[in-house]
């Protein structure tokens, strides 16, 4: 589960086998986006830090999508990623246009691209449960 940085009512969800959820209220209600992963097992979601329209869900099975119009449609960016079993997924507070992604046992990789080229992030072979990002101070 994540909130927006910017907009404290906007959260993503993902669930054991039931998909992505967007809630717009601050989780009074939710409603079901990324049709492609309906009924995945989605393990890692995050919203842009300060693109509230931007946001990436990945799961067991299913690889890494990305949505750039607060949910209405996605993207699978799974093409060069090692393994399509996600377990985690973040976007970098101090590098905004790239993406986390951590593969079960096969690395952790990042985009600066959107998902069209990926780069290994020298974590071969761990076991990410969750990605967060301290943010830098620049003085």
């Amino acid at each position: 589960m994540d909130r927006s940085l910017n907009n404290p009512n906007l959260w993503i969800a993902g669930s054991e086998g039931e998909g992505v959820y967007l809630s717009t209220n601050d989780g009074k209600s939710w409603r079901p986006v990324a049709e492609s992963l309906a009924e995945a097992n989605v393990y890692g979601v995050s919203l842009h830090p300060e693109k509230e329209s931007r946001m990436a869900a990945g799961g067991w099975s299913q690889g890494l999508w990305v949505s750039n119009d607060g949910g209405d449609s996605w993207e699978d960016r799974s093409s060069g990623l090692p393994s399509q079993n996600v377990t985690a997924v973040a976007f970098d507070e101090n590098h905004l246009d790239r993406l986390w992604v951590s593969t079960f046992e096969e690395g952790t990789y990042y985009t600066n691209d959107d998902g069209n080229t990926w780069i290994d992030g020298d974590l071969y072979g761990a076991y990410v449960f969750d990605l967060d990002f301290v943010t830098s101070t620049k003085e």
